[in-house]
């Protein structure tokens, strides 16, 4: 099977919340669910949602020809309380720190032509943010931004 960037990370952060996950009851509101760039219908109390697109096609300093693959994605984590008394900003803590432990310096092989690569945080600031996004709850979403160099091969 031929992966992708984005299958390759969206396999590795679902990984990431499946001792989470196979704690609670199936159909659980309280399971993180994972969703690639949009979210049908109503999400879950806690979610992430992955916007990856292909890599850039970048010039070698060497013979100035179309070598590097560089690339940036977004995993954005939210979290919702069903009332408006407790925040929901320490869930979406929780969610970003797995993510992060998930992704950064993980060195990355077998993606379709690219050489093994390493994901870094990206080094734009970012902070969580209350959202309207759920109806009727209390949602707060940090955005977290990565980027990779690799080989294209």
């Amino acid at each position: 099977m031929v992966a992708s960037v984005a299958d390759k990370v969206f396999a590795m952060v679902d990984a990431a919340f499946a001792a989470n996950n196979a704690a609670l009851p199936n159909g659980s509101a309280d399971r993180v669910t994972g969703y690639n760039a949009t979210i049908p219908g109503v999400p879950t109390n806690r979610y992430w949602v992955m916007f990856c697109g292909e890599p850039l096609r970048g010039n070698s300093t060497v013979d100035g020809l179309s070598r590097d693959a560089n690339g940036r994605f977004q995993i954005t984590v939210a979290a919702t309380r069903p009332d408006s008394l407790a925040s929901p900003a320490p869930r979406t803590g929780w969610l970003a720190r797995i993510v992060l432990n998930a992704l950064v310096d993980v060195t990355v092989t077998d993606v379709d032509g690219l050489g093994q690569f390493t994901i870094q945080q990206d080094d734009v600031d970012t902070y969580p943010v209350p959202v309207d996004v759920v109806q009727d709850r209390v949602t707060v979403e940090h955005a977290l931004l990565f980027k990779y160099l690799a080989d294209r091969i």
